[in-house]
């Protein structure tokens, strides 16, 4: 075989090989709040009045190409935001810009995340009073 197309097969093959696959991340917004609450392996924490909180939540391994990762904050405020920070097993932040609104659910898809125990950290902005947030993965 010519040596040109030997050096193109293995180039080719190469470039397959150390191709990364990013976990980009897509938001939606779900209105549907009654939706929301029928998922399952959700964990519920309660930030106060313009705090925080942290907690951990587990991703099992899963079938398929993505999961969702959800934020349902309620509260009867009205207004303000929900800062939102994920963090895969390895310690790397994989959210970037993340914001829930308060009384919304907000799901961000997430390509090939790996299986573990993901750290979530919280930050309440423009609260005045309590706000309930459901923090998981759904499928």
């Amino acid at each position: 075989m010519n040596k040109k197309i030997v050096a193109i097969i293995i180039m080719f093959f190469t470039l397959i090989l150390s191709t990364t696959f990013p976990a980009y991340a897509e938001e939606k917004n779900i209105k549907d709040e009654m939706a929301v609450k029928r998922e399952t392996n959700l964990t519920c924490v309660t930030l106060s009045a313009n705090g925080s909180a942290e907690l951990d939540v587990t991703l099992n391994s899963y079938s398929g190409f993505s999961r969702e990762f959800i934020i349902n904050a309620v509260s009867n405020n009205t207004n303000g935001m929900i800062l939102v920070y994920l963090y895969n097993p390895k310690g790397k932040l994989v959210s970037h810009d993340w914001i829930a609104g308060v009384n919304d659910a907000t799901r961000w898809k997430l390509t090939l995340p790996s299986s573990g125990t993901w750290h979530v950290k919280l930050y309440a902005q423009g609260t005045t009073e309590n706000t309930r947030c459901y923090v998981g993965w759904i499928q």
